[in-house]
């Protein structure tokens, strides 16, 4: 058993200097996508393979535009060069509850050739050391695709519900099972960190309905709000505190970890606000993130202005 790991990661440098050493602590080799970067994404990357010789395998695209199916498909050829037997896909704001890290392997080895993984998703919430449970279905009741045992039919393909939408592929086609992991656990899973910095995920949320308005012109406003509004219900909201066990082995590499810095979403969608104009988001709710950030703009260039 050769164990892939398979990583994407856009402007990912407040939190990729702990998921990536953490996923080491799984996989037998890792490429890593640094999908057009303008932070220090790179540079972690580069770090991390130091400490790694011959472990990482560093690629990187400069085209800006997310078509995950062919970017999935492309990486899951090149884990196949390496080797792989098994994959384990994880996105750069993600790691696995450190209690589970000494089953991942042996239950990766009870797959059958075209057999799928799905494990609980846990939302860390405001903080570092909360996690949300209350009865938010997306949140609080998502299981994630987090591995897979190659088959020479397993691939990826883009989505074809609303129509075809090359983005959320998360999971391959595969002709084998679904392995449904710890059912109903609260203790064993994956944490995901986007919601721990509150403004990241406003902003994130933001993007993805632009993004779509901007790419698959038959979504409407209405369905997009209904898909990507429950991103922020807190409705009913309730946190308990993290299980130590969660954090216990990756507690060095905490200090990687930047909730405060501006997110590469806030600019984005104030580059498709100039781009394409107002009317073109009309009826979205975006809460603000364009529209405040082009009042800032203008706010500076004012400021500028004044000063000459």
């Amino acid at each position: 058993m050769k164990v892939i790991g398979l990583i994407t990661a856009r402007n990912e440098d407040w939190i990729l200097g702990l998921t990536l050493r953490g996923a080491m602590l799984i996989v037998d080799e890792m490429i890593v996508l640094d999908h057009a970067s303008t932070d220090d994404t790179a540079l972690i990357i580069h770090q991390v393979a130091q400490e790694h010789p011959g472990r990482i395998h560093y690629q990187r695209r400069e085209d800006p535009v997310w078509r995950e199916a062919i970017i999935r498909q492309d990486l899951l050829e090149d884990g196949r060069k390496l080797g792989g037997t098994h994959f384990w896909v994880i996105d750069a704001d993600e790691l696995p509850t450190g209690n589970v890290l000494p089953q991942v392997r042996p239950m990766l080895s009870t797959l059958e050739p075209g057999d799928l993984i799905t494990i609980p998703w846990f939302p860390i919430w405001r903080s570092l050391d909360q996690c949300r449970r209350d009865r938010n279905d997306y949140w609080c009741a998502n299981r994630t695709a987090y591995a897979f045992r190659d088959h020479p039919e397993t691939h990826y393909e883009a989505r074809k519900n609303r129509p075809v939408c090359d983005m959320h592929t998360r999971a391959p086609v595969s002709p084998g099972q679904k392995r449904e992991y710890w059912l109903n656990d609260l203790d064993r899973g994956a944490m995901h960190f986007v919601a721990a910095g509150w403004s990241r995920l406003v902003a994130k949320t933001a993007w993805y309905k632009m993004i779509e308005t901007v790419r698959f012109a038959d979504v409407g406003a209405e369905r997009l709000n209904a898909i990507y509004d429950r991103d922020l219900d807190e409705t009913d909201l309730n946190t308990v505190p993290v299980d130590p066990a969660w954090w216990a082995p990756y507690l060095p590499w905490r200090t990687h970890i930047h909730l405060d810095k501006p997110s590469w979403y806030e600019r984005d969608c104030q580059r498709m606000w100039r781009e394409f104009g107002p009317e073109k988001f009309a009826g979205l709710d975006l809460w603000g993130v364009p529209e405040q950030q082009g009042a800032a703009l203008a706010d500076a260039s004012s400021a500028r202005v004044r000063e000459v």
